[in-house]
């Protein structure tokens, strides 16, 4: 049962960062990541240590940015605006969809 729950949690954490990465505001970061790390798939560990501290919209799963206050974002795709949510943060506490 344990086995399953974590293959579940595996799938659910790779269609984030492949959606989040989908985003075209971390395309040109992720080519070079992989050619500076000569890799060509980027694992969850390449996110957290890239992207840990980025800001995500827990609606649509996509880059936010900080707004109005320090702890502040707003989604610039879906309009999400509300308390900041890092990227290891959002993976460590598995808000992922």
């Amino acid at each position: 049962m344990v086995i399953l729950q974590r293959r579940q949690d595996n799938e659910q954490e790779k269609t984030f960062i492949k959606h989040m990465t989908d985003h075209k505001w971390w395309q040109n970061d992720l080519n070079d990541i992989r050619k500076r790390e000569n890799k060509l798939v980027v694992a969850t560990s390449d996110v957290l240590k890239h992207y840990g501290e980025r800001l995500i919209c827990p609606r649509c799963e996509r880059g936010a940015y900080r707004h109005k206050a320090k702890d502040k974002a707003r989604c610039p795709h879906c309009g999400w605006e509300g308390k900041s949510v890092t990227v290891s943060e959002y993976i460590s506490q598995k808000l992922y969809k």
